[in-house]
Parts: C-alpha cells; structure tokens; sequence
C-alpha cells in the first residue's frame, strides 16, 4: 500500500508517554477499493524518525483505540510464536485429538 505520509493531511492526536506522536486520517485504498483509518505513530529511532502505519476498514475507531488493538495483537501473536518455538508443539504431526493431547501433555515446558 502506497500513502503519501504529508503530516497536513493527518490530524494529530497528542504524545503518548514515550514520546510517540500520534496522526490519523483517513485514505482511500485501491487494492481494498474502500475507504480506511489510517493511525501514523511516529517515533525517534536513533538519530532518525521512525513511524508505522496502521490501519482499520472501521472508519469511525479513535486512534488510541485502534492502537491498543494492534498492541494487544502483537502480544498474542508473541505468546503464540514463543508458545510453539519452546515446548515443542510445532513437530507435532498428529491428526487424531487423542495423539496431539498426549503430545501436548508431554511436551518441554
């Protein structure tokens, strides 16, 4: 996806405690063919500007909420990763629930 990230065309939306600037606008999408939030936080990387874009098709979600969705998704996708890399659950190859409960129960916790 292609934005043009021109801070007029956002409204800001305050400093987060960690000094994160927070924008949001809302865009067109040609590859959605629809309307979307777009939420911009910038942020010092180094000697640099940082940002991220994150979006929603729901147009009418507050920035800040939008934010804690996406914070709150990253941290159960880490859980999810971290979950399957250390107990050993990702070479489980079985079909059956009685063979993947028993793979589960005797896996490295």
């Amino acid at each position: 996806m292609k934005v043009d990230t021109d801070l007029a065309r956002f409204s800001s939306h305050g400093k987060l405690e960690n000094n994160v600037e927070v924008y949001d606008g809302m865009v067109y999408s040609s590859s959605l063919k629809r309307n979307i939030k777009l939420v911009l936080p910038k942020f010092n990387k180094g000697n640099r500007m940082g940002h991220a874009l994150l979006y929603s098709t729901d147009i009418y979600l507050e920035a800040m909420t939008l934010l804690r969705y996406y914070k709150a998704r990253f941290q159960i996708e880490f859980l999810f990763r971290d979950a399957k890399q250390y107990t050993g659950l990702v070479h489980c190859q079985f079909l059956r629930k009685e063979a993947i409960n028993m793979q589960v129960n005797a896996s490295e916790l």
